[in-house]
């Protein structure tokens, strides 16, 4: 009891300082205080403003709204408010009910007859109250990456998804915060009202408010003349990011306000809904949404056994007991912007910290400061966290997909291309571009990097919002016979599962249109398919080639021949095709091409009799045939100068190391950190003394283009436990390969 009066006693205390002490006299050194959190966050800027008993008794902008253009915030600067947007979403609801025309009680499906979430039981027992109080049972995790990932600009989309979206936990069992709720409370305000959540929110509490310097979205708010720009941190500059347009979540998160508009906002709910004598909200409504209607966190404040503190979400509205104090809050972030609106119902304080940097504690530090001045509430530490994000560090788009030779995929990268379906989130596209494989979300394109096996991880490949980080393992998986069908994602605490969408036969469409709309047309249609919905078709090569092997049979030698040049152009180093559009050339009686294409198969596959013969038939003499057969790739002409070099060495056979190298080879070596370099003559001659040497090479790679190529050597030296590493240039001058330059590392 004798705690329970200090504890009174002390409260009237504050609150009569608060009435003898000026706004002035509290805030004496606040703004040095302002000034250096700035500093320390590498923040742009922010505004402030202050509440009491009615009255907005201080509102006040630090720092710029546009850095570059040194254009400064003040108490009309317009930012993003976040999360803070539930709020005045849940509000709506609250004062429809206030006119009849719901109840909080009531089943969602009521005013959205085709909503259906997972299971029957949750479609009796949610009702309107435990979306507002995020209390469905829906993962955050899950929800959002529907919400973001596979956003669309039509907010109703989302309703069919609810049905397959699984629960974490039993309906009121769990506070799971989960912005898709509030983006369905703003659905079923738009169904009673017949406008959209937007024009709701305008006309019920912006108008009557009198918020005149707030808006609906980034786009409406970056057409007035006092807005910030968002930020995070580079370096230790703030640095512009992109704003949020996510239609998905807008009731949830995308109202834009001032540190004036917000201060009306806190002053109705301080004076219990009502605004110059005219009730906005009940008294009923305003007592529901700052009352616990289900509990986020209960203990021991500060570690203390005798102080219990709890925290409770209301609607739109989080409600704690905080140091003694009856504490309503939200706090919002997005991109580009942080948040929070506190306020004390009893003590008839309210603040407001709005400021422009992306996932920050700036607003949460700024907050605590202004409770310990003006109500004397100490904070739990005296040296603030300053916690901050830094933008996205963004590695060129066509980045190629590096394998992990160590744990290697089941497939080749091609095998993975497809469209992935799930009807709680939507479809990713899979594509392989040159040596880069891509997932294409609707929310952005990922880059996929290698991690293990079929397992690859996203990367960003633009400039996006600062909405999501990447978090992602896509797991491709195989089905009984061994082809990919499907991938598997963590986006929920169990991965989701996302199904290969069956492919269509190119060839059917090829067919359809050469008969349907011409020749020209078809080749169009191919290649338009091919460059924007390869991953909706198979471009089989067998298919193809029984195709055209059709058109041959009916004597329609043009269509056979294109088909079998889409074939090569497609499938440039399967042999058989070549084989195929020589057989074509030939029937048309075009011998110059019908010799090419078979040359092109033999030299692909020097196996290959059929091409042979068909060589001989066509005239080509047994010389040039033998030529054909025996030419070898680059990579091995290369290969076999290196072994001359590795072998070479290794044997002091004097005709091999001449072969390999230019005579005017150039030689550097590192040691001990060292760059040296000495004669390459002087080098080769070392081993022109026909002794063979402990020396074990191999070829690690080999990369060309045109008529030069690096490559990378091995040498162990048993000896002397050394092994070395050579890096070796090489050029093609007179139709072989010469190694021009070599420098090597020693451990």
């Amino acid at each position: 009891m004798r705690k329970l009066f200090i504890l009174l006693v002390t409260l009237c205390s504050n609150l009569q300082a608060i009435a003898q002490v000026s706004i002035e006299e509290q805030l004496h050194g606040f703004d040095a205080e302002v000034e250096k959190l700035l500093t320390d966050f590498h923040a742009a800027g922010l505004s402030v403003a202050i509440v009491h008993d009615g009255s907005t008794v201080y509102t006040k902008g630090f720092g710029y709204r546009d850095v570059e253009r040194k254009l400064p915030v003040d108490e009309n600067t317009v930012f993003g408010i976040g999360s803070v947007t539930k709020s005045f979403t849940a509000a709506l609801l609250g004062k429809l009910e206030d006119e009849g025309r719901l109840k909080l009680s009531d089943r969602p499906a009521q005013y959205i007859p085709e909503l259906k979430f997972y299971s029957n039981a949750m479609d009796q027992r949610i009702r309107i109250k435990d979306v507002l109080s995020h209390s469905t049972g829906l993962s955050r995790m899950g929800s959002e990456s529907s919400c973001v990932l596979f956003q669309s600009d039509n907010a109703e989309d989302l309703i069919p998804r609810l049905a397959h979206l699984k629960p974490e936990a039993g309906v009121g069992e769990k506070w799971l915060y989960c912005n898709y709720m509030y983006t369905l409370a703003g659905l079923i305000g738009a169904r009673i009202t017949g406008v959209t959540w937007a024009d709701n929110i305008q006309k019920m509490i912006f108008e009557p408010l009198g918020m005149q310097n707030s808006y609906l979205g980034a786009k409406a708010t970056y057409k007035t003349n006092n807005y910030s720009l968002g930020y995070a941190v580079e370096g230790n500059q703030p640095s512009k990011v992109l704003p949020e347009v996510i239609p998905t979540r807008a009731p949830a998160g995308d109202i834009y306000s001032t540190a004036n508009d917000m201060a009306k906002w806190v002053n109705l709910w301080l004076n219990n809904g009502q605004l110059n004598g005219q009730q906005l909200l009940s008294p009923s409504y305003i007592n529901q949404a700052t009352s616990p209607q289900q509990i986020m966190w209960g203990g021991l404040q500060d570690g203390n056994p005798e102080v219990a503190q709890f925290t409770n979400y209301g609607y739109g509205w989080m409600n704690s007991n905080y140091k003694g104090y009856y504490k309503v809050e939200h706090s919002g972030g997005m991109s580009g912007y942080t948040s929070n609106v506190v306020f004390y119902p009893k003590e008839k304080i309210g603040f407001v910290v709005l400021a422009n940097q992306t996932s920050s504690n700036l607003s949460y530090l700024l907050t605590e400061i202004l409770e310990q001045r003006i109500l004397g509430i100490q904070r739990s530490s005296v040296e603030p966290e300053i916690n901050f994000v830094q933008v996205n560090n963004i590695a060129p788009a066509d980045t190629k997909t590096k394998l992990n030779e160590q744990q290697m995929p089941t497939h080749t990268l091609d095998a993975y291309v497809g469209s992935y379906d799930h009807p709680g989130f939507g479809t990713i596209r899979v594509r392989l571009e040159e040596e880069t494989l891509y997932a294409d979300f609707p929310f952005t394109t990922f880059r996929l990097e290698h991690v293990r096996y079929n397992v690859f991880q996203e990367h960003f490949t633009e400039e996006v919002t600062m909405a999501m980080w990447p978090f992602m393992n896509l797991n491709f998986l195989s089905n009984a016979q061994g082809d990919i069908s499907s991938i598997r994602i963590n986006l929920e605490a169990d991965p989701v599962e996302f199904l290969l969408e069956p492919k269509t036969s190119i060839v059917e469409v090829l067919k359809e249109t050469l008969k349907t709309e011409g020749k020209d047309a078809a080749l169009n249609k191919y290649w338009e398919l091919k460059e924007t919905a390869s991953h909706l078709y198979t471009f089989d090569e067998n298919e193809m080639n029984s195709l055209g092997y059709e058109y041959m049979s009916a004597g329609e030698i043009g269509n056979a021949i294109e088909v079998f040049k889409l074939n090569v152009a497609t499938h440039p180093k399967a042999a058989n095709a070549y084989d195929s559009l020589g057989e074509a050339y030939m029937k048309s009686g075009d011998k110059e091409q019908a010799i090419e294409n078979y040359k092109t198969s033999v030299q692909l596959n020097p196996a290959n009799q059929h091409g042979i013969n068909m060589l001989k038939e066509l005239g080509v003499n047994h010389d040039a045939i033998k030529l054909i057969v025996e030419n070898e790739s680059e990579e091995a002409l290369i290969a076999q100068t290196l072994m001359d070099y590795i072998e070479g060495t290794a044997n002091g056979e004097a005709d091999r190391i001449r072969r390999a190298f230019h005579p005017a080879l150039n030689l550097y070596a590192v040691d001990n950190g060292q760059l040296k370099s000495r004669s390459g003559q002087s080098y080769i001659s070392i081993f022109e003394d026909g002794k063979k040497r402990n020396r074990v090479g191999k070829i690690i790679s080999i990369d060309y283009v045109n008529d030069a190529a690096v490559a990378k050597v091995e040498v162990a030296m048993p000896g002397n436990n050394r092994l070395y590493t050579d890096y070796m240039m090489l050029l093609k001058l007179g139709g072989e390969w010469k190694i021009i330059h070599k420098s090597y590392t020693f451990e």
